[in-house]
């Protein structure tokens, strides 16, 4: 089995987490697993090199060279991780950005750089393929990358996790486990909240949104590297047990649009503070949910409220809310737009390739389909449109999506 192991900062914070870390790397090579191990900086390194170098420079220091002395933490941490290996009878060898040997190659950014596929591939099968075939364990950089041009690039801050997925897809690994400070993927930050629970698994999609939007455990671009036959986990450093459950992150992200074959009705509710006026979407939604009414979208502005029904549901749902809206002092009125049809398209590249919007609308304006409302979530686009042009509008979109990356 090929396992990709990636140690966060905390969990080669000192001597004896490397050891810990170390040995469990050791367990498993001597069972005949092939790994290749990436490290993060040592806890705190990274921030002290940045902070030291701005101050000592008065913040005049361009990116190429910060890049550069920011690399000493990850390169510290190779060489460490491979001495350590090697003292337990494991063959190991460091591979940091300063030499030509190193697998991850970029572009020429020097902060947030982004990795090229094709000569990263190259790299690995040329490098790191011989020693992987040998038993040796790589011992990679996190958070690094070596420009075409040689010079040392970053990945952006918890480019790590980025380095250990592209490292699983290029070198096609059985698993990539992500170590840290927590047993795996939680309910809920326990530090906000009591009771959080470990998931026993978490699906790309979701992990992907969930580091998006702040949590902490795996970066948001990391994922986009998994690929369907790879699977991965998040564990925590304190067991030195890469067999420990963790939490598994399943499923790999799929770049597709769907025309979703359900005709649609919206439900408009018009009224005054309606982005103001606690509970009031939770009034209108709830009784849709007790009768198992499914909605395809809510919309909310300043003088509306938009609920997606199926059409066949529309009539049952116009006249459950109708008294609501009748008995409530901030709502008017309330009507029915039948005839709309749904495709929704998703890719985790949305979330950071500028002017995506753009490229779907446009198409459809120029071929005057009328779009009545989209909604963007995240790696999620959602485009209504008139029932009559919606079969129109996905092969427009369809072929949009093959030309995103």
């Amino acid at each position: 089995m090929r396992i990709v192991v990636k140690f966060g900062g905390t969990s080669v914070g000192d001597a004896e987490r490397i050891r810990l870390a170390a040995g469990a790397v050791a367990k498993k090579a001597k069972k005949g697993d092939e790994m290749i191990v990436v490290v993060s900086a040592m806890a705190g390194v990274t921030d002290n090199l940045l902070n030291t170098a701005k101050s000592a420079t008065g913040e005049s220091i361009d990116d190429t060279f910060l890049s550069d002395i920011v690399a000493m933490g990850e390169a510290t941490s190779a060489r460490i991780m491979a001495a350590t290996l090697r003292s337990m009878g494991i063959e190991a060898q460091y591979f940091d950005p300063n030499r030509e040997d190193f697998p991850i190659i970029t572009d020429n950014t020097p902060w947030g750089a982004k990795i090229l596929p094709k000569q990263s591939i190259e790299a690995g099968e040329k490098f790191l393929e011989p020693l992987i075939e040998r038993g040796v364990v790589p011992v990679v950089c996190g958070f690094l990358g070596r420009s075409l041009e040689g010079k040392v690039t970053t990945l952006g801050r918890g480019g790590s996790d980025v380095t250990a997925y592209a490292l699983g897809n290029f070198l096609n690994a059985d698993w990539v486990i992500i170590v840290t400070d927590a047993e795996g993927v939680l309910s809920g930050d326990p530090r906000k909240v009591e009771g959080a629970e470990i998931l026993k698994e978490i699906s790309v999609k979701e992990m992907g949104v969930l580091a998006d939007r702040g949590a902490k455990v795996i970066h948001p671009n990391a994922l986009r590297f998994k690929t369907p036959k790879m699977r991965s986990k998040v564990i925590h450093f304190r067991h030195g047990d890469l067999d420990v459950e963790g939490t598994e992150i399943v499923g790999y992200f799929e770049k597709r649009a769907t025309l979703h074959k359900e005709k649609l009705s919206m439900i408009t509710i018009v009224g005054d503070e309606i982005m103001t006026t606690p509970g009031l979407l939770d009034r209108l939604i709830s009784p849709l949910a007790e009768k198992n009414i499914a909605i395809y979208g809510v919309s909310v502005g300043t003088k509306y409220i938009g609920i997606y029904v199926q059409t066949e549901s529309a009539s049952l749902s116009y006249n459950m809310l109708h008294p609501i809206v009748v008995e409530h002092p901030l709502l008017k009125s309330i009507t029915v737009k039948d005839n709309i049809g749904l495709i929704s398209t998703e890719s985790q590249n949305f979330i950071d390739t500028p002017g995506v919007i753009s490229k779907l609308t446009t198409p459809l304006g120029e071929a005057g389909i009328n779009i009545l409302e989209m909604a963007t979530i995240k790696t999620d686009i959602l485009i209504y449109v008139d029932w009559d042009r919606a079969g129109d509008a996905y092969e427009i979109v369809s072929k949009v999506m093959e030309e995103i990356p």
